[in-house]
């Protein structure tokens, strides 16, 4: 592990909007976006709260600074993935869990933190903080002397986990906006926003399966233009709150063909997000084209393809590479191309990604009749 460098760490502070929240995170998790949907919502726990408002019990002994350097090291560079436990007392907050966590975020000079925010009296705060020990402590009982601090494996994990709870926040805030008296406009944005937030957590856990090889492969045969419609219809309530038009056009018919149908859902999904990533926030008709084709030698071809925005140069040599953080549609264009890609290879194709002067297109290859699956 690297020398850790906490005048490194105060030099490059994370921004002001986004601090404490890892940077993966994108408009749903940034603090304007929570504090609009719980503004209306003070039952719904997640809020961003100031470090200098949190008061620690004062039994608590200080934390060693010592044992602290990964947990900055990690804060500095992800964010404060699990959120801090807290209740409200008066104008400030009471810390009930995470003082580690506090500790190492005030050394990475973060000025606010996630926090769960819970309305509890003395004995149920107690019982909060002693049922987060316990589950704090168990797997360090379990977890050999040798462990690796991180691998690539359980860092994905980590993103997919807090991915997914952002997910359900934004579920929880847009459920409560519902029990409200809200016009009708907004009634209808918030059921847009429960269905795309259930759908994209639901996306984020098949991928992840796919992506970390336990997902369970099961070929059978079927229409593709069919299950590319199957993908769009997931999308759609994403598609309404982005602008985002999807058109699926089947030029040589709805052929056949052995398919997973979950992954293959999955796979064509995760492209049209990798390709979504790329329009931004371009004010104009943003349309993406799902064409299904025969290709040579018994294939199929699944082309997503948007004519909005040409790629910057550099693009087409990193658009499959999961170590690129800063890539046009952040963590979940990241895994929507390295998903397009597993699956193409899983039912005995590829994936590619082409460029011209008007935009780009990823191209899914499947074979047609089923070769030797991994």
């Amino acid at each position: 592990m690297p020398e850790f460098d906490s005048e490194s760490v105060l030099r490059h502070p994370l921004t002001p909007e986004r601090e404490g929240l890892p940077p993966s995170y994108r408009m749903r998790a940034d603090a304007h976006y929570v504090d609009q949907l719980t503004s209306r919502s003070p039952d719904v726990p997640v809020r961003l709260v100031a470090v200098e408002e949190i008061d620690e019990p004062e039994a608590e002994s200080p934390a060693d600074a010592a044992d602290l350097r990964p947990l900055v090291q990690s804060i500095a560079e992800h964010g404060v993935v699990q959120p801090l436990l807290v209740v409200r007392d008066g104008s400030r907050y009471r810390l009930i869990a995470g003082r580690n966590r506090l500790a190492a975020a005030r050394v990475a000079s973060l000025t606010r933190v996630p926090c769960l925010v819970h309305q509890v009296d003395e004995v149920q705060a107690d019982v909060l903080a002693r049922a987060t020990q316990v589950r704090a402590a168990a797997p360090r009982i379990a977890a050999p002397v040798a462990a690796p601090v991180a691998t690539a494996s359980n860092r994905s994990h980590a993103d997919t986990v807090v991915h997914v709870a952002e997910a359900v926040a934004a579920i929880r805030a847009a459920a409560a906006m519902l029990a409200g008296d809200i016009s009708p406009m907004t009634r209808r944005v918030a059921l847009d926003l429960v269905r795309a937030e259930a759908w994209r957590a639901s996306w984020q856990l098949r991928t992840a399966a796919i992506l970390e090889g336990i997902h369970e492969w099961r070929f059978k045969s079927l229409p593709l233009g069919y299950l590319v419609r199957q993908a769009c219809e997931g999308f759609s309530s994403e598609s309404r709150l982005r602008s985002i038009d999807l058109k699926v056009n089947l030029v040589d018919g709805d052929p056949l063909a052995d398919l997973d149908e979950g992954a293959l859902i999955c796979g064509v999904t995760g492209a049209v997000m990798a390709v979504s990533g790329l329009l931004g926030s371009v004010d104009a008709s943003q349309q993406v084209t799902l064409t299904v084709r025969r290709w040579p030698g018994e294939a199929l071809a699944v082309e997503i393809a948007q004519d909005v925005v040409s790629p910057a140069a550099g693009v087409a040599d990193r658009f499959f590479d999961r170590t690129w953080s800063d890539r046009p549609g952040g963590w979940n264009a990241t895994i929507g191309a390295a998903v397009a890609q597993a699956v193409a290879e899983h039912h005995g194709g590829e994936a590619a990604f082409l460029t011209d002067s008007r935009g780009s297109t990823v191209r899914l290859t499947l074979h047609s009749t089923s070769p030797t699956r991994q």
